[in-house]
């Protein structure tokens, strides 16, 4: 590594201060004087942390403000996938007639065509993140070629 070397004699440190908090007044809106950083540095975490000093309702009011997230849908497929439903009529009327629906068509293709495609959908999302996404950079080319190239002569 090169040693950091200044070219001008000229250099003006505490201009270039004075320029910095500048910067960083206007984007904060507040500027710390040494004494308040010391003073903010000295305040003990323990007065944050405190459960006596949090108000009580406070849990209570983030339990309540935020909501769990739903559970993830289910996409098992089993014999009764295609009978089953929500609705309470409809699932006794399903249950009824499922005999009869029976000799009228094999749910076994249907459910296997389901489980196929969501083999299909694995390894399509599996060769989108392995092979697909690296190939969309600009630069896969070269990186692919270097990568090849180490391999072959031995480089790390």
């Amino acid at each position: 590594m090169s040693d950091f070397s200044v070219r001008s004699e000229n250099v003006d440190v505490e201009q270039i201060m004075r320029q910095i908090r500048a910067r960083i007044r206007e984007k904060r809106g507040v500027d710390y004087t040494e004494e308040e950083i010391r003073e903010l540095a000295n305040v003990k975490l323990e007065k944050f942390i405190d459960p006596k000093g949090v108000r009580s309702g406070l849990l209570e009011e983030y339990r309540r403000v935020s909501k769990p997230e739903p559970p993830a849908p289910n996409f098992a497929f089993g014999e009764d996938t295609l009978y089953e439903t929500h609705r309470g009529p409809i699932r006794w009327l399903r249950a009824l007639f499922r005999p009869f629906l029976k000799l009228l068509f094999n749910p076994n293709p249907l459910i296997q065509a389901l489980l196929y495609g969501l083999v299909l959908t694995l390894v399509s999302g599996v060769y989108f993140a392995l092979i697909e996404r690296p190939c969309m950079r600009k630069d896969w080319p070269q990186r692919a070629w270097a990568q090849l190239r180490s391999k072959t002569t031995g480089n790390t």
